[in-house]
C-alpha cells in the first residue's frame, strides 16, 4: 500500500494543503482536478523531486519521505513519456534492468511477457522516433512496469491522444492492473477517464483535496460546490431545511418555488436542523421529464414549467426547463431513444420530477 499522510507542500505562493490518501494493490486511485490545482506538485513530491514541509509518504509500511527517487520503489510514467530517442524500443524497455546490471533471469522473462501482453514484439528493434503515438504509450508502459515495481504513477500520459486510441489504452491499463496486481496512482483533468479507470477518486482544487471516496460516491454526491462545479453541474439551488426525518430531508427551495424531499443518504455527514441553509444539486441525467400522455401516481418533487430550449448533444438531447413562477433553469439530459418518445419541443408545458435519491446537498 502507498499511503500519503497529512502532506503539506509549498511551491512559491502555492500550497498543497494536508493531503491524505492511500493506494492499494491491485487498485487505481485517481487524483482529478483542473489545471493549476496542484496535481503535478503532488506527483513530484511522491516521486521525491520535491521535499514536503509536513507529512509523510509510506510504501508498504516503510517511510520513504526522505529517500531519493531511485530508492523509492515507485515507477513513474510522465506526461511526455520521456522515451530515449537514441535507443531502440527493446533498449528503452530494458533500461531499468540495464542500469541495475541485471543480465538474465526472471526479470528478463517478465519484461518479454510484458512485450507480448502489450502487443509490441514486432517493433522491438525500431527506434522510438519511428513508431506511432499509441506504440510509444505501450513502450513507455512496458518500460515503467518491467523493473517489477508494483506501484505505478501516471501523469496524464494519455492526454495527447485522440479519443479512439485513448479509450483503447484505458482497457489496456485496466488489464495490466489486474494481470500484474499493480497499484496505480494517476492524475488527470479528464473526468470520463478518471471514472473509467479509478477505483477511488480524489478531487483537488486550488491545492486542497475537497473529496475522496469510491467513484460511485464521488460521482453521485459531490460534497462541495467547488466539486459540483468542476463536474459541470449547473443545477445548483439554494434551499432551507424545514424538517429532517430518519430517512429524508424536507427543504424549501425558493429558487424553484417548491418544497423538495431529499434522501439523507445523499446528504452531508453532519446533521441538518430546521433552518439550516443548504445548496442542493442534481445531475442533468437525473432530472426527468414526464410524458404528458401517461397517467402517473402522486409524486414528490414534481415541478411544472416550460421547455425554453432544446439542443442536440451527440446521442442525447439537452433540454432547458424553466419552473413556473421562477426564472431558474434546470438542465436536463435525455438519451436519444427516450427523447423521441417524449414528443416534446421548445415552448411546451411539461412536468419534471427530481428523484429524492438523486438530489445531493451541501451545507452553506
Amino acid at each position: 500500500m502507498l499511503e500519503i499522510k497529512n502532506l503539506v507542500v509549498r511551491a512559491g505562493n502555492f500550497t498543497l494543503d494536508g493531503v491524505n490518501l492511500s493506494v492499494e494493490a491491485p487498485g487505481c486511485h485517481v487524483l482529478l482536478g483542473p489545471t493549476g490545482s496542484g496535481k503535478t506538485v503532488f506527483l513530484e513530491t511522491i516521486m521525491g523531486l520535491k521535499r514536503p514541509h509536513q507529512g509523510e509518504i509510506r510504501l508498504e509500511g516503510k517511510d520513504i519521505t526522505g529517500l531519493p527517487p531511485e530508492r523509492r520503489g515507485i515507477s513513474y510514467l510522465p506526461q511526455d513519456l520521456a522515451l530515449f530517442p537514441h535507443l531502440t524500443v527493446r533498449e528503452n524497455i530494458l533500461y531499468g534492468l540495464t542500469v541495475r546490471k541485471i543480465k538474465q533471469g526472471a526479470a528478463y522473462w517478465f519484461a518479454y511477457e510484458l512485450v507480448e501482453t502489450l502487443g509490441i514484439k514486432h517493433i522491438l528493434d525500431r527506434s522510438t522516433r519511428h513508431i506511432s503515438g499509441g506504440e510509444k504509450q505501450r513502450v513507455a508502459l512496458a518500460r515503467a512496469i518491467a523493473p517489477g515495481c508494483k506501484f505505478l504513477i501516471l501523469d496524464e500520459p494519455l492526454s495527447a491522444l485522440h479519443e479512439g486510441l485513448k479509450k483503447e489504452l484505458w482497457f489496456l491499463i485496466k488489464d495490466l492492473k489486474k494481470k500484474y496486481g499493480l497499484a496505480i496512482f494517476m492524475v488527470t483533468h479528464d473526468t470520463e477517464e478518471a471514472f473509467f479507470l479509478g477505483d477511488r477518486i480524489s478531487v483537488i482544487i486550488d491545492g486542497l483535496v475537497h473529496q475522496t471516496g469510491e467513484k460511485e460516491e464521488v460521482y453521485g454526491c459531490p460534497e462541495t460546490i467547488e466539486v459540483a462545479r468542476f463536474f459541470g453541474i449547473g443545477n445548483l439551488f439554494e434551499a432551507e431545511v424545514m424538517e429532517e426525518t430518519e430517512e429524508n430531508i424536507i427543504a424549501m427551495c425558493k429558487e424553484l418555488n417548491s418544497k423538495l424531499t431529499l434522501s439523507k443518504a445523499a446528504g452531508p455527514s453532519c446533521p441538518l436542523r430546521p433552518g439550516s441553509l443548504i445548496t442542493i444539486g442534481i445531475r442533468p441525467e437525473n432530472a426527468l421529464i414526464l410524458r404528458p400522455d401517461l397517467k402517473r401516481p402522486e409524486q414528490s418533487n414534481l415541478l411544472a414549467g416550460e421547455i425554453t430550449d432544446v439542443f442536440q448533444k451527440g446521442p442525447s438531447s439537452i433540454v432547458l426547463f424553466s419552473a413556473e413562477r421562477t426564472n431558474r433553469i434546470i438542465e436536463i439530459e435525455i438519451p436519444g431513444y427516450a427523447f423521441s418518445k417524449l414528443n416534446i419541443a421548445q415552448g411546451d408545458s411539461v412536468d419534471v420530477t427530481l428523484k429524492s435519491e438523486n438530489i445531493f446537498c451541501m451545507p452553506r
